[in-house]
């Protein structure tokens, strides 16, 4: 029993309980400092991601239609003014699902080996933005566990890394964007949840000693939060090229290869890659009510300066691309996150398990059932 109360916030009362069919996918500090009327930081960012999970499904479905970003209930005077993005967006910008041609697939005979993908993910919800506002993101729930699901039936098992060690934070609220693979990537996540709720931190894992075969970079807005400012993320990245392991990032995950400039030669100068658009990121998102406020970095910006060619800074270029050059693949966004996953998985097999027969896996009926009840 987390105790947690009804709490009652500007738009609407929000509920928020401990138990459900299908819990809400949340974490953050653990049992760090007593916060708001006695919660844990860990209950805390639990109940901001029921109530954001709460209305992305109450936008779905309901009439509202406007393009004003939807601030969450403030649990203590101290946090930031979270926002989410505006009940347009939710309908008409990033309905679900969140990427097309969801599919799964069996491998004969998967892969066997020792050899695990590193996970670098965010463990803070918050991006601060200008204006002294923020937005409530961590990973794009699809962006993580799509690719993940292709990983895992192919046989890979998986290292999951944030940069304090911290639990792993993702997007509640874009669980229901999935649609009708929701319960897919649910189960993915349960699968895994010690690794996310008790990750390694990036500056105790190393790529040879843990036998790391590639390295994989989940978007969200959330990864514009850290990675660009690790250096031991910077490292591992480094080692990573020197060994030509496949390195795989998308959307705003893309930015993360930043973080290889901290301390060394930045290794991706000339390289290919795509990245979520900065046209879209301003300012678009800011006319839909995606986002409240102005970033303070723009992540194909800074890729550009640091010497990399990237391919979709006009702003009108499909969101499903998927691009290889050398040993990185990256994708656009969200709706890249199929294709990314098997053009990796084609990658890692083709160099760990060849001659592996691919088959379409017929995916199992799940009941469905309400994310926060």
């Amino acid at each position: 029993d987390l105790g947690l109360k009804l709490c009652q916030g500007p738009r609407r009362f929000v509920f928020f309980v401990a138990t459900s069919p299908q819990p809400a996918v949340a974490m953050g500090a653990g049992e760090s400092a007593q916060t708001c009327h006695g919660m844990t930081e860990g209950a805390k960012h639990l109940a901001y991601a029921q109530e954001a999970e709460q209305i992305a499904r109450s936008m779905l479905t309901n009439e509202e239609n406007t393009k004003e970003p939807i601030k969450l209930t403030k649990l203590a005077p101290s946090d930031p003014d979270y926002y989410l993005p505006s009940s347009y967006c939710f309908k008409e910008v990033v309905p679900p699902p969140a990427c097309q041609g969801f599919k799964r697939y069996k491998y004969t005979p998967a892969y066997s080996g020792k050899g695990k993908i590193l996970i670098t993910c965010t463990s803070s919800y918050n991006l601060p933005l200008q204006d002294g506002v923020s937005f409530y993101t961590g990973n794009h729930t699809t962006e993580l566990l799509v690719p993940m699901i292709a990983f895992a039936d192919a046989g890979f098992e998986f290292i999951v890394a944030t940069v304090d060690g911290n639990p792993v934070c993702v997007e509640s609220w874009t669980l229901p964007l999935a649609g009708e693979y929701e319960e897919e990537i649910r189960a993915i996540y349960q699968a895994n949840k010690k690794l996310f709720d008790a990750p390694r931190k990036t500056s105790e894992v190393d790529i040879e000693a843990d036998n790391v075969i590639a390295v994989f970079g989940p978007g969200g807005h959330g990864a514009m939060s850290q990675a660009h400012k690790d250096p031991a993320l910077g490292a591992l990245l480094r080692k990573a090229h020197e060994k030509e392991l496949p390195t795989i990032v998308l959307c705003h995950g893309t930015h993360l290869l930043a973080a290889a400039a901290l301390g060394g030669e930045f290794p991706y100068k000339g390289y290919k890659c795509l990245c979520f658009f900065d046209a879209m990121d301003e300012p678009v998102l800011q006319q839909m009510g995606y986002l409240p406020a102005k970033m303070t970095l723009l992540p194909q910006k800074n890729l550009i300066e640091l010497g990399m060619n990237v391919l979709n800074t006009k702003g009108d270029e499909p969101w499903d691309d998927v691009c290889t050059d050398r040993e990185l693949i990256t994708g656009t966004s969200q709706q890249s996150a199929q294709k990314l996953g098997e053009q990796a998985v084609k990658i890692l097999m083709d160099k760990h398990a060849p001659g592996s027969a691919r088959e379409d896996l017929v995916l199992e009926k799940r009941d469905k059932g309400s994310g926060c009840k």
